[in-house]
């Protein structure tokens, strides 16, 4: 039996059981007699935090059921007891747990809490708002510089770098311990001078009329002319053919040495120059950035880790880190691999305290798992290093390796460590269970029509693979497709609508940040403090922007036909709203005022968020962090690889590059970190990158390999999504690939084993079968037959839908004349009689006498979108009166009225939590060939 070690780093590759470890581990810690209370986990994400919850819960009430056996299992290894004892402890603990909050965390909501908790420190308030997104300081930065420090600046943007204010946001982000040097702005005297003295020497040693090019400049005297001779092969390209004879001139050699020397110390000196004057206005950043975030009351998740770190670098730490300790005797953390320094920075006393075994208990634990092959966030500063320095640190943490994969078939298991055993050193070959065996794996590739990779292409191979895997029992609402770029599955979703295929993918904009919420909000605020600011907000997004633009001009020349001009402008009166109101009501008011689109997603989302608020300043003024939900999440889903991470699907799809070319690190300033060097930094360098300045040279190789590590560690976890069916799509051989590539992965064509399809969820019952008589036989029925069956059934009810949403519903006038455009638009899947019977029943529901009862003097809503409890869903008619609301639905056949009924339920019940309206009632209309049927839900 394994022992329970107190302190332990677990290295878990994927599908390896990290989420079963930790959640093992928490209950492990309470049946041990750990006080609830005490026990910290870490991770990264909400839903991760969820989960680990959810799955704690889960296991610790459920132990003695079955499907908990592999955790009974672990607990009596852990503890060295038998299953009766643990049980036993379990039922002691029982009430203690039910009464106990679990202290589950994010990183960001652990260091906010530690902030609140001592904020006047800082002189912040306890009850500043968190959001993603920077506070924009850059106006009020400054304005703060004195006359000197602007005139430095000014210096810096003209004459030596103009991205400035991208590497200063940057340093913030990184940088949280530095010394400031004094370094001045170098002379290019010394590079002159040897220059001359070279070309002085060297134009007679040739007359090439391409060697004598090299020795053009008249001298030296701006980072331009040096930039210029850099570029000429004399430093760049010394390989060329007419320096071979030249080489072997000493005299020449040891000239061009010297210059290089020369070059290469005033690109140390200007490198030196940058980053004293980068942290030198650091210090007036970083102190804009505290008055913005107490003026305000609001502070980034940036603005927490950095304020969290200098609370506990403040003589105040020793009490902080006491106060933690008392709260904390056990501390978890998962996806170690993706910390930052300046995280690692704060949590690092608090680990060291609890490896001590001094303080304020002595019964205590540290436990951290993660994957290095996993760390795909170097672009948000994440350092996979951290995970072996804190071990080399703290020689107390034992570590130790989960080795079997319980996620993936072994077909695809076997296929990664195939893969990529010969790209990671000391690569650990995972196993699979036994009971998962077989698998699929397809390696295919487009076909090279064209020199540039077209992105139809890729669209229409992944279209195949989908009717192929369907043909072969695959469920694809459990199937996922990973993407790079978030715009690639944007155009994908849209791609397969037009196949007829459900898709849906996430949007990572905020709900707030959307033109027609914007507006709202502007609105609400002019309404509310008659400030014109606000309104200048509404009117440049309730206006053409060329009308907009003239507005301004003319206020600015303060022109005498300025009120003239006004009357062309939609200026939104201010109105008196009743804040007492349920703050949805509110919005729905200002909406229609507004003239604006009820079926804009982004709006019905925004009213349901709105639903939620206790009042409406509160909805005003405290930061929205929903984000815009796309689509239904029904269908196929489509990610970037890095959303994949901590997810699993049936069946991945993963496509390779949609772009020409590699997109590689353009950033100005390089950060990389090493265990023994800590972490180095360095300014992207066009001088030195020429002269290939030896140390400048390895730093830049070592980024170059960290970047490539990193897309490397991405295809890894794209890889191991996939529990049954994996499928790669890659470019062909001329385009750039990640799977035709010596660099990543070279991957030929290929299939390996069989489709694994998933059950399907509704079974025929025996006893149904066992009453059936026998049939005639006949002989086999192409499967294009009922697929063509289906699809027309599909295409019929789109058309009757696009027919009801086009036509005016009260009067009928435009019936004919939509037909018309019905027709046209699906008289490739419909035929004539097809097409007249839409005509027929939509008419005969135009002219039902009950169907115009409910319509009557009510404003209709066609087509209206409807977001609730994370679903979006799609009214075919909504008819809002003052105090009464109908939902109608309609359908073409009555082959799933179960099934409707249900839909309809769940719209009836949003309408009614949504509007609040006195009656909500909801109806579905069965469009029949020679009837109308009306029933109500």
């Amino acid at each position: 039996m394994s022992e329970f070690k107190p302190f332990l780093a677990l290295e878990a590759s994927a599908g390896s059981g990290k989420t079963f470890a930790l959640s093992v581990r928490f209950i492990a810690l309470m049946l041990k007699g750990a006080r609830i209370n005490e026990i910290l986990a870490l991770t990264f994400s909400n839903k991760a935090a969820n989960e680990m919850k959810e799955r704690i819960i889960s296991t610790f009430l459920n132990l003695h059921k079955e499907e908990k056996s592999a955790e009974l299992n672990e607990l009596c290894k852990l503890l060295a007891k038998e299953k009766e004892e643990i049980l036993s402890l379990r039922d002691q603990k029982k009430a203690r747990f039910f009464r106990a909050e679990l202290k589950i965390s994010t990183f960001d909501s652990f260091f906010a809490k530690v902030l609140r908790a001592f904020s006047l420190n800082l002189g912040l308030m306890s009850d500043f708002a968190i959001r993603a997104e920077e506070l924009e300081v850059k106006n009020a930065f400054i304005a703060n510089l004195n006359e000197e420090e602007l005139s430095n600046l000014a210096f810096y943007l003209e004459r030596v770098d103009k991205s400035f204010f991208k590497d200063l946001e940057k340093m913030y982000q990184n940088i949280y311990d530095f010394e400031l040097t004094k370094a001045v702005f170098p002379n290019l005297k010394q590079v002159n001078q040897c220059y001359l003295e070279l070309k002085s020497y060297a134009l007679n040693l040739s007359t090439n009329s391409n060697y004598q090019k090299n020795f053009q400049l008249d001298g030296i005297e701006s980072s331009a002319d040096l930039a210029s001779l850099c570029e000429k092969p004399l430093i760049s390209k010394f390989e060329n053919d007419y320096f071979e004879k030249i080489k072997e001139d000493e005299h020449f050699m040891n000239k061009r040495a010297l210059l290089i020397e020369a070059i290469n110390s005033y690109a140390k000196e200007l490198e030196a120059f940058k980053i004293s004057q980068i942290l030198r206005l650091l210090k007036h950043f970083e102190e804009v950035k505290i008055r913005t975030n107490k003026a305000q009351n609001i502070l980034s998740f940036n603005d927490v880790a950095k304020n969290t770190l200098k609370l506990t670098q403040s003589e105040s730490s020793e009490l902080i880190y006491f106060r933690l300790d008392g709260a904390i005797s056990h501390l978890l953390i998962d996806e170690f691999q993706d910390t930052n320094l300046v995280q690692y920075e704060i949590l690092k006393p608090l680990i060291a305290e609890l490896l001590s075994g001094e303080g304020t208990k002595k019964e205590r634990s540290f436990f951290y798992v993660g994957d290095k092959k996993q760390s795909i966030y170097r672009f948000r500063s994440s350092k996979k290093e951290l995970f072996d320095l804190l071990q080399s640190e703290f020689k107390s943490i034992e570590l130790d390796k989960l080795d079997t994969n319980y996620r993936s078939h072994t077909l695809l298991v076997d296929f990664v460590n195939e893969v990529f055993m010969q790209k990671y050193p000391n690569y650990q070959p995972q196993k699979s269970l036994p009971s998962k065996k077989g698998g699929f794996v397809k390696i295919a590739t487009i076909k090279e029509e064209s020199k540039e990779l077209k992105k139809e292409l890729i669209f229409e191979a992944v279209f195949e693979e989908l009717v192929f895997l369907k043909e072969r029992g695959v469920n694809l609402n459990k199937l996922c497709i990973l993407c790079w770029k978030n715009a690639d599955a944007d155009e994908l979703v849209e791609f397969l609508k037009t196949h007829h295929f459900k898709a849906f993918t996430q949007s990572d904009i905020n709900l707030a940040n959307k033109a027609s919420v914007a507006l709202l909000l502007s609105y609400a605020k002019y309404c509310v403090f008659g400030d014109e600011l606000y309104l200048e907000q509404c009117l440049s997004l309730l206006n053409p922007a060329s009308l907009m633009q003239e507005y301004s001009l003319k206020r600015a020349t303060k022109a005498s036909d300025l009120e003239e001009f006004k009357k062309r402008l939609f200026i939104p009166a201010k109105l008196s709203l009743r804040l007492y109101e349920n703050p949805a009501s509110i919005c729905l008011y200002l909406i229609k005022k507004l003239g604006l689109d009820l079926s804009d997603i982004a709006l019905i989302q925004f009213l349901e968020y709105a639903s939620k608020k206790e009042n409406f300043l509160e909805l005003l003024f405290e930061p929205c962090g929903e984000k815009i939900l796309n689509e239904e999440n029904l269908g196929i889903s489509i990610m970037t690889l890095h959303k994949s991470k901590g997810l699993e699907f049936e069946s991945v799809i993963l496509l390779d590059s949609l772009s020409t070319r590699e997109n590689s690190n353009k950033d100005n300033l390089l950060f990389e970190f090493d265990i023994e060097k800590g972490l180095e930094l360095r300014i992207r360098d066009k001088f030195r990158s020429r002269t290939k300045e030896s140390d400048f040279e390895n730093f830049i190789e070592k980024s170059k390999k960290n970047d490539a590590e990193d897309k490397l560690n991405t295809l890894y976890v794209a890889m191991t999504r996939a529990k049954n069916n994996l499928i790669i799509i890659k470019n062909p051989p001329k385009h750039f690939s990640y799977f035709n590539s010596e660099l990543y992965l070279n991957l030929d064509c290929q299939q390996r084993g069989e489709i694994i399809a998933d059950e399907h969820e509704i079974k025929p019952q025996k006893e149904l079968l066992d009453e059936l008589e026998a049939f005639e036989k006949i002989p086999l029925q192409e499967l294009s037959n009922k697929e063509q069956t289906r699809s027309k059934e599909i295409f019929f009810g789109e058309a009757f839908h696009f027919l009801m949403q086009h036509i005016d519903i009260k009067e009928g006038q435009n019936l004919n004349l939509i037909y018309e455009q019905m027709a046209k638009k699906y008289r490739h899947f419909l035929d004539e009689q097809a097409l007249t019977s839409i005509f027929k029943r939509a008419k005969a529901l135009l002219f039902n006498e009950d169907f115009q009862k409910l319509i009557k003097n009510k404003e209709l809503f066609k087509e209206q979108s409807l977001s609730f409890e994370g679903q979006i869903k799609q009214l075919d008619l909504l008819c809002v009166g003052n105090k009464e609301v109908f939902v109608i639905d309609y359908k073409t056949g009555q082959s799933f009225e179960d099934e409707h009924i249900k839909q309809l339920s769940f719209y009836k019940r949003a309408i009614t939590h949504i509007l609040k309206k006195d009656t909500t009632r909801a109806f579905l209309f069965y469009c029949l060939e020679d009837e109308i049927k009306i029933l109500e839900v």
